[in-house]
């Protein structure tokens, strides 16, 4: 949901000498798990998103859950710049099954089910061309697909914690999108990024307050 600073996070300090991390050891720029695992502003939004859905629907175990990945982000960044990228990987991984886990953990579905409409209503917009805030929206597409298809497959058998995965995935990869289309001019990132957020929190409070709100909302 904010624009990423990606150049310096991968070449700093790193010289291609026999006793330092050569270049062929820099991930690429597209290293979609890297980017997503190592942006703060990213990841604080991701599970501020989680919190917030879940808001009326928290137990004591997706609490738990909840309170897990905020250190593991902050340890992939530590990790990225010792150059040791196999190990941001598995950390991003571990925090996002669990904040898979905290939406299956929930009282009930419904936060589950919140991020998969969440990620739906993208779709829509995308197949109707609605694609001015998203980078690359046929690859955008063809993820959310193959997401969606395992969420919705996986919550259909009752394996909630597979399913709530498999949507954060889709979730953190539309986030990029955005992020990926407003990172030539920061300050129209940052704009959008406060205005989402906005959205979000008045959203859910006309929710709370029993007011209804359109499918497109």
């Amino acid at each position: 949901m904010i624009f990423l600073l990606w150049g310096a996070l991968y070449v700093s300090g790193c010289t291609d000498t026999p006793s330092d991390l050569g270049f062929d050891d820099i991930p690429p720029m597209e290293d979609v798990e890297i980017e997503m695992a190592t942006d703060s502003d990213m990841t604080a939004a991701l599970i501020e998103d989680v919190s917030s859905s879940m808001s009326t629907n928290m137990t004591a175990a997706a609490t738990v859950e909840i309170s897990t990945p905020d250190s593991l982000f902050n340890q992939a960044r530590v990790e990225s710049t010792r150059g040791d990228y196999e190990r941001v990987r598995s950390l991003g991984d571990r925090a996002r099954d669990a904040l898979g886990r905290a939406l299956a953990t929930g009282r009930d579905r419904s936060s589950l089910d919140d991020f998969i409409d969440r990620v739906r209503d993208v779709r829509r917009l995308l197949v109707a061309g609605d694609t001015a805030d998203f980078d690359r929206p046929s690859d955008l597409a063809r993820g959310i697909d193959r997401f969606l298809s395992d969420a919705t497959d996986e919550r259909d058998r009752s394996d909630d914690v597979t399913a709530g995965k498999r949507v954060i995935d889709a979730h953190r990869r539309t986030d990029r999108s955005r992020v990926r289309r407003h990172d030539a001019d920061p300050e129209k990132g940052t704009r959008l990024v406060v205005a989402m957020a906005n959205k979000a929190v008045e959203l859910a409070n006309r929710l709370l307050n029993g007011t209804e709100i359109s499918e497109r909302q």
